[in-house]
């Protein structure tokens, strides 16, 4: 199985949230989604999500302050999904050749542009006395009965 993770960094007062525009894959291109990319081997998730979203944006967070929020799966993959907060959001940018946007927390604009599931992982990663999402994606899995 291969694994991602995906990194929501949220200003301080959590009225903004850094995004990334996709270029790819191509089911994701123009869409936006959490700062993220594939786990090295051995690597743990928290170590993970810091990794890709330093080398993504150039801001360093902390392994320990990415709190879990979200496990998104499908047939061969598993996306962990975390949040953290701090000002340092405002200093993120591009590294790379994917855009970089600090934006409002908007979940009309989140649900028209952003990948599937990003506004229920937004909404949950504000609130963190819910439990951590777990979401099969079942539209690509054609084992999947009801």
């Amino acid at each position: 199985m291969t694994q991602f993770v995906l990194g929501f960094l949220f200003t301080s007062d959590t009225k903004q949230v850094v995004l990334v525009r996709k270029k790819r894959p191509e089911n994701l291109a123009g869409k936006l989604n959490g700062v993220g990319g594939r786990l090295g081997a051995g690597e743990s998730a928290r170590i993970g999500v810091s990794r890709e979203f330093f080398e993504a944006t150039g801001v360093a967070i902390p392994a320990q302050d990415w709190r879990p929020v979200a496990r998104l799966w499908g047939k061969g993959y598993e996306i962990a999904g975390f949040c953290a907060t701090s000002e340092a959001a405002a200093r993120c940018q591009r590294t790379g050749d994917e855009d970089i946007r600090l934006l409002p927390v908007r979940y009309d604009m989140l649900q028209a542009e952003g990948a599937l599931g990003l506004s229920w992982v937004i909404a949950a990663a504000l609130d963190p006395s819910k439990p951590i999402l777990d979401i099969r994606v079942r539209a690509e899995d054609p084992d999947w009965s009801d």
